[in-house]
């Protein structure tokens, strides 16, 4: 697909912007002035449903709860029904980092079937159009790696919450179209009532639309399996640019270390003492091919 054009009718001269111009028989290039502004889209498409983003709130709230760290939720647009599936994806909570294992991973790991669930939950024609993910109980932001991601993922809507375990979430909202970040207007994307605008002045529908976007959801059900799809961070040989991990590698063999591509996590460990030990032994190995 094309993601760039070129307009012949605009040059741009040493920082300056030009047109086609005439004056008679005269025709040249005049300079113009332009406004610096960051670029706005437009959603005119399905809008996603009060009751789903509830449900990505609550499971967020719950897979901090199981994970201490970031969780990760797809979101899928439909163009023929001008409906979302928003679905969590099988994913590794990584501290303030969240890794979206895929399938060669998920196998050795024993959990391939958990991929093939989610693509057997998402409906046929519905593509990925987005993403929600949160950030702890930081507030919520852009980060490099998610503007990295979102840059090279398919165009869409991109959403970060902050604040998670508060009385009170942040957001940060942005849609990227071909690799260009713009701003959004959450209206544009949520489904909320129309009476709201009509008996609303213009500053206190805006103080509806946050309530209802960063209040943290009360007795709000998820899919079960969204929980289920939240893994342990695994500890484990695997090879990287072209060498094998082994103990010799590394200063110090540890107590329990896993056997060639054996994947071991914090809670098939013996003690706290033993988990602690593999992970400072695979950042020092890691650390050898950054």
């Amino acid at each position: 697909m094309k993601t760039e054009s070129v307009c012949e009718n605009i040059i741009v001269h040493e920082n300056k912007i030009y047109v086609p111009a005439h004056a008679g028989d005269f025709h040249f290039w005049q300079q113009i002035q332009v406004r610096n502004a960051k670029p706005l889209a437009t959603w005119t498409g399905g809008k996603i449903l009060p009751g789903q983003w509830q449900s990505i709130l609550a499971f967020f709230e719950a897979g901090y709860k199981k994970s201490d760290g970031e969780n990760h939720v797809n979101l899928y647009y439909d163009q023929s029904n001008k409906t979302w599936t928003p679905w969590a994806a099988p994913q590794i909570p990584e501290g303030m980092h969240v890794k979206l294992p895929d399938r060669e991973e998920l196998r050795t790991m024993g959990k391939e079937y958990l991929l093939d669930e989610s693509d057997k939950a998402v409906p046929v024609g519905a593509m990925l159009t987005g993403t929600v993910h949160h950030h702890c109980r930081a507030d919520a932001f852009q980060s490099g790696t998610d503007a990295h991601d979102e840059k090279n993922m398919v165009d869409g809507l991109h959403i970060t919450v902050g604040g998670i375990g508060t009385k009170t979430y942040s957001l940060h909202g942005r849609l990227y179209m071909r690799r260009i970040s713009m701003g959004i207007d959450w209206n544009d994307w949520f489904d909320f009532p129309d009476e709201w605008k009509r008996v609303l002045p213009p500053a206190l529908f805006e103080d509806a639309v946050e309530y209802v976007m960063t209040t943290p959801p009360k007795d709000v059900s998820f899919p079960s399996a969204w929980l289920d799809n939240v893994l342990e961070k695994s500890v484990g040989f695997r090879t990287a640019v072209g060498v094998n991990y082994t103990p010799y590698q590394s200063s110090f063999t540890p107590p329990g270390l896993p056997a060639r591509n054996e994947y071991k996590t914090k809670a098939s460990c013996a003690s706290e003492r033993e988990w602690d030990d593999l992970v400072a032994w695979r950042r020092e190995l890691d650390g050898q091919f950054d």
